[in-house]
């Protein structure tokens, strides 16, 4: 969540505590919801809300994390597949003289993106196979191949589960947007309501007010105090002060 919205989820919440508190002005919701006060209901959707965007925001935090590389070790991931290719690419390259197409088996450029890599990864298992009887007799080991693919198909997953974590985090996203719009809309509505219960209870109608208002964002800490300038220099000031006090004895 931005840093706004975390706030008007600390006002939803500060909303709550209020109604909870004050329950002759919002009722508890007893009996059938058919029963219950206009502002009982405003406030039990409210409820809804705040724990749709609470569990939101945790799907955020937690997708955010698993659509990074670092959540799925996908850089050692990548290296077991090109390790993999190396194995085949070395024997295949040292017979590209006796071996009629085998030097076609080479690595791929190391820049190349996860994507990238798959696709050059599953075309060497592919190649390769129609060369695995000379490719294992010239000392590759017989399950390189399979180990190969099932280095593909690791890697592939990894990528799958990161654009899912994206997905799911876009998803949240926007869940948080539309569910604090909403639940604004609401406590807006609860505030006509309430400020006209409390108009003649002006305590009571400042601490509504304070509970549902969203705070300003502060001064980061350690960012520096405000210097105050004086028009009038300090000395002149003292100097002012002391013929001030002097003429004040003098007059005694």
């Amino acid at each position: 969540m931005q840093s706004r919205e975390q706030r008007v989820l600390q006002s939803l919440r500060r909303v709550q505590s209020w109604c909870v508190a004050n329950p002759e002005l919002v009722p508890a919701p007893v009996g059938p919801s058919t029963a219950w006060s206009p502002l009982t209901r405003q406030l039990d959707v409210v409820n809804t809300i705040v724990a749709e965007l609470t569990e939101a925001a945790a799907t955020q935090h937690v997708k955010r994390a698993q659509a990074t590389l670092g959540a799925t070790s996908e850089h050692n991931l990548r290296g077991n597949v090109r390790r993999e290719m190396k194995a085949v690419t070395q024997i295949a390259q040292a017979l590209r003289k006796t071996v009629p197409g085998i030097g076609t088996l080479k690595m791929p450029d190391r820049q190349l993106a996860a994507e990238g890599l798959l696709k050059a990864a599953a075309g060497l298992g592919k190649m390769a196979s129609t060369y695995e009887p000379v490719l294992i007799e010239h000392g590759l080991a017989q399950d390189t191949l399979a180990q190969l693919g099932t280095a593909v198909t690791t890697l592939q997953s990894s990528v799958d589960a990161r654009g899912s974590a994206r997905a799911a985090q876009v998803s949240a996203t926007k869940t948080v947007k539309v569910n604090l719009d909403l639940a604004r809309q609401y406590v807006q509505l609860m505030d006509a309501a309430i400020s006209r219960k409390t108009e003649t209870d002006a305590a009571k109608l400042a601490e509504w007010k304070n509970a549902k208002r969203v705070t300003v964002k502060g001064v980061p800490a350690g960012a520096p105090s405000p210097v105050i300038t004086l028009s009038t220099p300090a000395t002149q000031l003292q100097s002012a002060a002391g013929s001030t006090s002097t003429s004040a004895v003098q007059a005694a």
